[in-house]
């Protein structure tokens, strides 16, 4: 026992004070760890100019919108059309107007220090998490009118109407899975703060740490995909799996 207390002494001796590190982590619907990607994922800004609604129709600059074509010269026909052409479930092989797909991750910077116990053969390390960022991956997809001239005011009208019915849908959605859950994440994830370690894990504190606070980090994105589906409700299960996030070599 006293060469494990002398061997623990030189150890916090030796790397006594303060080390930084950085975590990027992503992860799919389910809340489970997919391969980070290349570029930010806040590349996916949307420009709102260039998305081809009615007038009018109000759309988020944080979500990508993805658009088919649709077809007709009544309004009854275009409705028709997107019923037809729209994307489909994979699960229940149906088709619907409209379509969300989601993921999500964070990176932040922790520092830790660890301190000798003075009674007991263990290290404390203190964390701190630090510039902690939450990214957002969400993909809405919406039926595009490719020819409305054939359309007198009144089928516009509907039409327009309709868009924003589905677009306010959809960004339900994206309310539920990004703007109901900022600011517990970040509060989760600042909650990771202590780490008590052991002869063994002393040693190799710093992979010991990166790698408690990955599991941490990662049970937080599970418990919080959980309860967004919940929130979703049965929808989220009706919902297209389309392949819009295909996997990245790291």
């Amino acid at each position: 026992m006293k060469r494990i207390a002398y061997l623990l002494l030189l150890f916090v001796s030796a790397f006594a004070g303060s080390s930084e590190a950085i975590i990027v982590q992503q992860f799919d619907s389910s809340g489970s760890p997919v391969a980070t990607s290349r570029r930010p994922l806040s590349d996916f800004s949307a420009k709102i100019k260039k998305y081809p609604v009615p007038e009018g129709v109000e759309l988020r600059r944080d979500v990508k919108y993805e658009f088919y074509p649709v077809f007709g010269r009544t309004f009854a026909e275009i409705i028709r059309s997107a019923e037809e052409n729209g994307p489909v479930n994979s699960t229940s092989k149906r088709r619907s107007q409209s379509a969300y797909a989601w993921r999500f991750g964070w990176s932040f910077s922790y520092t830790y220090d660890l301190e000798e116990d003075d009674d007991n053969p263990v290290i404390h390390c203190d964390i701190i998490m630090q510039d902690i960022t939450l990214n957002y991956d969400i993909v809405i997809t919406l039926p595009a009118l490719t020819d409305d001239s054939a359309l007198n005011t009144v089928e516009k009208e509907l039409w327009k109407g309709h868009i924003r019915k589905l677009v306010e849908q959809e960004h339900d959605h994206a309310k539920v899975i990004k703007d109901d859950t900022e600011e517990t994440l970040k509060r989760r994830l600042g909650e990771i703060t202590y780490l008590q370690l052991g002869s063994n894990d002393a040693m190799n504190a710093e992979k010991t740490v990166e790698r408690y606070i990955r599991t941490e980090a990662e049970k937080i994105a599970k418990e919080t995909s959980m309860q967004i589906q919940q929130k979703l409700g049965p929808t989220e299960k009706e919902q297209p799996r389309r392949d819009t996030f295909p996997s990245r070599r790291r």
